[in-house]
């Protein structure tokens, strides 16, 4: 096991990152015609970095998200993928996610991330869902806020 200030590290400074690649996914709303891959690859690293600590960490379920995401983010930047409003709510919501389990980081490991995780894998079968993703990652977020 880890001591209390490793993983005090670990929460700031994901906390910091997460922080920082919000206003970069906001800004991407405005380049759904012209992707900026500038923007995509900081996200990117971001997230993988995110990854990899977690995974090192045994928060798998924070794993899982952050390769869903970062899987969503390797299509946009191979174009593969195009950006939406409905495709950025999804990554605004798994970023809020993140968070969650970081503000509670002890409850962390309990945290279900398989209906965010199957949202962003949705947009990797071209098939969506038609319901509003920010309501639905709001309501989500809001329960498990609520069972922490």
């Amino acid at each position: 096991m880890y001591d209390d200030d490793f993983i005090a590290e670990f929460i700031n400074e994901s906390k910091e990152q997460l922080s920082t690649i919000i206003d970069d996914i906001l800004k991407l709303e405005e380049c759904f015609a012209e992707v900026d891959n500038g923007l995509i690859n900081k996200i990117f690293r971001t997230i993988h970095s995110l990854k990899g600590a977690s995974g090192f960490l045994g928060y798998d379920n924070m794993t899982e998200i952050s390769h869903a995401f970062e899987t969503l983010l390797s299509k946009v930047r191979d174009n593969t993928l195009n950006l939406s409003s409905n495709l950025i709510d999804c990554f605004l919501g798994a970023v809020d996610l993140i968070n969650i389990m970081l503000n509670n980081i002890s409850n962390c490991r309990n945290v279900s991330v398989v209906k965010q995780v199957k949202l962003l894998e949705s947009f990797l079968d071209d098939k969506p869902p038609k319901t509003n993703k920010k309501l639905t990652t709001e309501s989500l977020c809001e329960k498990i806020k609520n069972r922490i």
